[in-house]
C-alpha cells in the first residue's frame, strides 16, 4: 500500500522527514497558490528536496 501525507506541508524539511518514515505522496497546493508565481515556488521547492 502507499501512504499519502495530508496537506499543509509548507517547508521541504517536512518532505524529507516524512520519506524517511515511509510516505510515498504528498499533497501540497496552498503553500505554491499563495504566491505571486505558483510555478516557480513548485520547482523552488522541488529542487530542495
Amino acid at each position: 500500500f502507499l501512504k499519502i501525507s495530508e496537506s499543509a506541508i509548507s517547508n521541504p524539511e517536512t518532505i524529507k522527514m516524512l520519506k524517511k518514515v515511509g510516505f510515498n505522496g504528498f499533497l501540497i497546493g496552498e503553500n505554491f497558490m499563495k504566491t505571486d508565481n505558483p510555478g516557480k515556488a513548485m520547482r523552488d521547492f522541488v529542487r530542495e528536496i
